[in-house]
């Protein structure tokens, strides 16, 4: 990809370039990071989405003489170890749903099938398991949530008109979203400072009265 869109298009130009002096290793250097941009996940790429994100919301500010911002934020985590319906996508996770959960083995009756029932400390273990194995099905699946409660929650009833997503990854590798949303407020930065100062000028008079 670099290589049809940049100085050279040969492996032995490239390794030219990679032998050649400091300066012209440098600048190799920078065409190929700059194309990185391209690549989902690299810093280039995210330094670009965050521009493009800065950029929108100053559209908003714009565009709609201050009346419109994103004036909401908040974090969506995930409860991946508690959402059976995600399980129960696979036919193994449907197996493992079926199976009667118990504190300890104490608890399974005598003459029992053993295979029916599952302990809480083995019913951790095979979760945390099956959603490493499942990691790249469970992010999608978070995503399709978190895309189901703007379509169908956040947009209709609480009238949000657009919204910028982050998708991040907690150190054990559970996914979360940050969204900043865009709610109708009809009125510019300078009257609601206009506003606030009248409030707040009215709570103190209230105070005052009251002492």
């Amino acid at each position: 990809m670099y290589a049809a869109n940049n100085s050279f298009t040969t492996k032995a130009e490239l390794v030219r370039q990679f032998n050649g002096s400091a300066e012209e290793l440098h600048n190799l250097t920078r065409k190929i990071v700059k194309s990185s941009s391209r690549i989902p996940g690299t810093n280039q790429y995210m330094k670009q989405q965050g521009a493009y994100a800065y950029s929108f919301v100053n559209f908003y500010r714009h565009h709609t003489n201050d009346t419109e911002n994103f004036n909401v934020f908040y974090t969506v985590s995930s409860a991946d170890f508690h959402w059976p319906d995600f399980y129960a996508i696979f036919p193994e996770g449907q197996a493992h749903l079926a199976k009667i959960l118990v504190k300890n083995e104490e608890e399974i009756p005598a003459g029992a099938d053993r295979q029916a029932y599952v302990t809480a400390s083995e019913d951790h273990l095979w979760r945390r398991k099956f959603l490493t194995e499942k990691s790249h099905h469970y992010d999608l699946y978070f995503r399709k949530k978190i895309h189901c409660l703007m379509e169908t929650v956040l947009k209709p009833a609480f009238g949000a008109k657009d919204y910028i997503i982050r998708y991040e990854f907690q150190s054990r590798g559970a996914i979360h979203a940050h969204i900043c949303l865009v709610n109708p407020m009809g009125i510019n930065e300078t009257e609601r400072k206009r506003l606030w100062s009248i409030e707040r000028t009215a709570d103190f008079e209230a105070l005052r009265t009251q002492l």
